[in-house]
């Protein structure tokens, strides 16, 4: 293929890999796809998709301009439009009316203009304080916090496919209770599968072999059925707290405890432009715990943080709701690509 021809974010693309020593092959461990997809993309073949674009971007620490994906503007679209004028209308800015014929009232001789002066002042000076207060309030900070786990020791590294997958993952296909979760694998999407009524949940290994406190953990989600999807982690004999996004493009973090049937308390929620909406649609979800810190983020962009010291240790795992759109009571979760690291 001419390289001449090649579209500008290919060879970027090739760039950054090159220059961080990296071969095709490890660029596609770290992404979760094949080498022929990376071959596709440098060839320029193919390009990205937008969950791939955000993982690029995330990954290169680059973005979506610097990679090529976006265009700059032109020139001639920099150029601001000046609106034209009907033809039965002047180009003339308004004119003031002339101010010759006011007369000037009694009140504005010397003593008086000294006197409206210092009214005006009097009127003036909480408007300017107030001003004032608002320019000096500190606004929030929109820099994201360190990215500590890429300093932490890489502990899983695990494709979560039917041919290749860690054995500590919980598989059940046949729960005699049908209230709760079957995890196994699906013969759609070849990944790993949680099937549930409600809320619940699949884990890795248990809180006994993996009593974990600070670890960060990541996994692709994509709901196939139903509405939320999400992972879990300090999960504990049944309590655990959840990272869940819904297909609207909506998610929350919330303290899962089984006491008295099953407490919740949400600790955060909110809405993100990062989370691709809609059914069999893959996400990137992070959680970061540090002791009573839980960063989350998504698709490589920084969404919050919570606090909370209820739940202390424990495994991570993978978590299904079925919410209110579908009406189906089943909801199906496929998850893949998971990642854990923990401080060395």
């Amino acid at each position: 293929m001419d390289v001449s021809s090649s579209p500008r974010w290919s060879t970027l693309l090739k760039e950054e890999r090159i220059a961080r020593n990296w071969r095709q092959k490890d660029l596609a461990e770290q992404l979760g796809t094949s080498i022929l997809t990376i071959k596709r993309w440098e060839q320029g073949h193919q390009q990205p998709s937008a969950f791939y674009r955000a993982k690029l971007c995330s990954l290169f620490e680059k973005s979506p301009l610097e990679l090529g994906f976006l265009e700059e503007p032109s020139v001639s679209e920099k150029q601001t439009t000046i609106p034209t004028t009907p033809a039965d209308q002047t180009a003339e800015p308004e004119k003031p009316a002339p101010m010759t014929h006011l007369r000037l009232p009694p009140v504005c001789s010397k003593k008086g203009a000294v006197l409206v002066g210092l009214l005006c002042l009097l009127c003036l000076l909480p408007l300017a304080f107030g001003l004032f207060m608002v320019r000096a309030a500190p606004s929030r900070p929109v820099t994201p916090p360190p990215r500590v786990w890429q300093s932490w020791s890489q502990l899983l590294n695990d494709p979560l496919e039917e041919t290749r997958h860690s054995r500590a993952w919980q598989v059940d296909t046949n729960a005699s209770d049908p209230t709760d979760a079957q995890c196994g694998f699906s013969t759609v999407s070849q990944t790993y599968q949680i099937q549930a009524q409600g809320l619940n949940y699949c884990a890795y290994g248990n809180s006994l072999v993996n009593p974990w406190v600070d670890v960060a953990y990541s996994a692709d989600v994509a709901i196939h059925q139903g509405d939320w999807g999400g992972l879990i982690v300090h999960l504990r004999q049944g309590d655990y707290y959840y990272f869940g996004i819904r297909i609207d493009g909506s998610y929350l973090f919330m303290r899962h405890q089984r006491e008295g049937g099953g407490q919740d308390a949400v600790l955060l929620s909110g809405t993100a432009s990062t989370i691709v909406q809609g059914r069999d649609q893959w996400n990137t979800l992070l959680i970061v715990a540090q002791a009573s810190v839980f960063q989350l983020w998504m698709n490589g962009q920084y969404l919050a943080t919570a606090s909370d010291g209820v739940l202390h240790q424990g495994t991570v795992g993978v978590a299904a709701c079925v919410g209110r759109s579908d009406s189906s009571p089943l909801t199906q979760v496929w998850v893949r690509h998971a990642l854990i690291w923990r401080p060395k």
